[in-house]
Parts: structure tokens; sequence; C-alpha cells
């Protein structure tokens, strides 16, 4: 349903969830030409199925034929928030980490004015929230122009991922790393080949099926144990959904390692562009010893730099992460409140 135009910009358009899934690869090719944004978080692959778990409805879908799109859904506001009154949210379609861009267009400052005009003609919101920020961009700074001209502005949380540069190479990449960390995992390595560690390629697999022995493992590890990660319902249908999608056009990567023939870790992910994107990593308590998780980090690091990959982008940071990244890149979230 091509909507209503909006009162400050006549060509923007007030659409549906369905709409956008309708036309998802527009919004991808868009997000495609926005300079400085998280490309795969902000792509149809994580938003809709993070919006379908964890959001509120109705979205907020804005469309400019000639700029891009944006994107929002809701949420409650509590005490705590920079708003002058209780009341509820604009958010971005990724409520969660706030990874993904809210507005995706090749024209920031242009887009930028068109949806913050259009959204003070849609609902009197008392807060929205402006996810996705990489800090000096052009829509960064876009955002802050637009919006901060019209309301205040405040600083919101910030989202540092780990990314490892592969642009270079493996053995580029290799030789980045510390001595001491290229000793540990060669004797992971030695380790796993005397010890029957098998790593299993399972990228063209039925994701169900992926996603089922990537459940029986998560719920043997510690994350299992105490009901968090894949174990806990709305992460693991979170992820199942993503996995669905990445599948449909061949872009999942799954691997899956055994030990004496019995599943005891899993690492999770997708490609977009020249990036890869993990998305979970885990393995079983028992399996410790064996150095699982940093096996399969390693066996995917080597296969994707094959494939022509030059970005892996590991997440949210932590500490054993930036042992195997190069760079943090720092998303963050503006408030604009009324």
């Amino acid at each position: 349903m091509l909507g209503m135009a909006l009162g400050h910009a006549a060509q923007v358009q007030r659409l549906s969830i369905d709409d956008l899934r309708a036309a998802a690869p527009e919004w991808n090719r868009y997000v495609a030409e926005t300079p400085g944004i998280d490309v795969w978080c902000s792509s149809t692959d994580w938003v809709l199925p993070l919006f379908d778990t964890w959001g509120q409805a109705p979205a907020v879908i804005l469309r400019d034929p000639a700029l891009g799109w944006a994107a929002f859904g809701w949420a409650d506001l509590t005490e705590g928030t920079h708003s002058h009154r209780h009341g509820r949210a604009l958010v971005g379609l990724d409520p969660v980490w706030g990874f993904a861009a809210t507005m995706v267009g090749p024209q920031p400052s242009a887009l930028a004015e068109a949806v913050a005009g259009a959204l003070d003609d849609i609902v009197d919101w008392d807060a929205v929230f402006l996810t996705g920020l990489v800090p000096g961009t052009p829509m960064d700074q876009a955002v802050v122009e637009a919006f901060g001209r019209r309301h205040r502005l405040f600083a919101g949380p910030e989202s540092p991922r780990c990314v490892a540069d592969l642009s270079s190479g493996v053995e580029a990449w290799w030789a980045r790393r510390s001595e001491r960390f290229r000793r540990n995992l060669r004797r992971a390595r030695e380790l796993a080949f005397t010890s029957g560690v098998t790593m299993h390629v399972m990228d063209h697999e039925d994701p169900d099926l992926v996603m089922d022995r990537i459940a029986t493992i998560e719920d043997t590890s510690w994350k299992g144990m105490e009901g968090s990660g894949l174990s806990e319902e709305r992460m693991a249908s979170a992820y199942r959904a993503i996995a669905h999608r990445l599948s449909a056009d061949g872009r999942m990567r799954a691997c899956i390692a055994t030990h004496n023939d019995i599943d005891v870790g899993f690492i999770l992910g997708g490609v977009r562009e020249a990036t890869y994107r993990g998305l979970q990593i885990s393995y079983a308590a028992t399996a410790r010893h064996l150095s699982i998780g940093h096996l399969l980090q390693d066996h995917e690091v080597a296969r994707v730099a094959t494939d022509g990959i030059t970005r892996y982008d590991l997440g949210m940071d932590l500490e054993y992460k930036q042992r195997w990244a190069d760079t943090t890149e720092l998303t963050r979230t503006l408030v604009a409140v009324r």
C-alpha cells in the first residue's frame, strides 16, 4: 500500500512492514549505497527477523522514491531516558543491539531532512532513537543537523564491533597476530588433528537441519546451561529466520565441529557484499580442552578469505575477539526528544 504523502516532503510515502518485505531488494540496494553504515546489520537479513522477534508494531516505514527509506518500530519510554515525560519512542528495526541504520540512501542530508520533517507529521512521538550511526560519517552529520535543528538531541548507547581485515589475504592477517596467539593456535590445530576433531561445512544444507544441530550443541554449552544464547526461545527463533534468509540465495555460512563423530561446536555467519558477519559461535562444555571455539574461528577466517571476503565482522566487542580483529568499529545511537 503506497500510502499518503506527508506534509514536509510531498514525495515521502508511509508504508507497512509488509511493503518493506516485498521491497527488500530495493532497501538492500540503498543500504549498499549509504556511506558509513553497518551494511550487514542494516540489511533485511538482520532487521526483519529482529523486528519480527522483538519489535513493537505497527512499524513506521517511510520511502522517498528519489532518496531512500527509513524504518522504525516502537518502544515504551521508561525512567532513565532523556524524555521530559513518559510515552512512546520510535526505535530502529533492531531494538536489541542497535547496529542497524534507521535511514538508508546515498544522499544523507536530503534524506535526513525529508525523514525528520515527515516524522513530525505522523504522530505525537516523545523520542526517536536514531540507531546505527557511525560517528563523523555523512549520515551521522546529516542526522545531527536535521534532527538537532528541530528537537533536543542526546547521545545514546554506543555499540563497538571487532573487525578483521582480510583484504590482503589470510597470510597477511596471520602475520599481524601476536606470537603467543600463533603459538597457541598451532598447538590447538595439532591437538585437533590427533584427537579426531573434524570440521563439517554446512553452507548448502537445509537451514532447519543446520539450526536443529546447532540448537542441540548449544544446549550442551555454558550458554545453554544458563538458558542464554540460542537456548533462549526468542534468540533461537530470530537466528533461525536469519539462517533461512541467508540460505535462500546461498549466503549462509555454517560449520559444525565433531569430535569422534559427535557434534561439539558450531559457527554460524553470513555474507553480504565483501563482508562476512559472524553471528553465533558455541561449543560443548565437555570439549573446552580442545579449543573448539578457536578452531572454528580459524577455519572460517581461512575459508572466507579464499572466497574473496575482505572483512570479517566478528560482531560485538568481546575480549577474545580483539585477538582476531584488526580494528574496532563503532555505531552509536542519537536520541531526538520533543
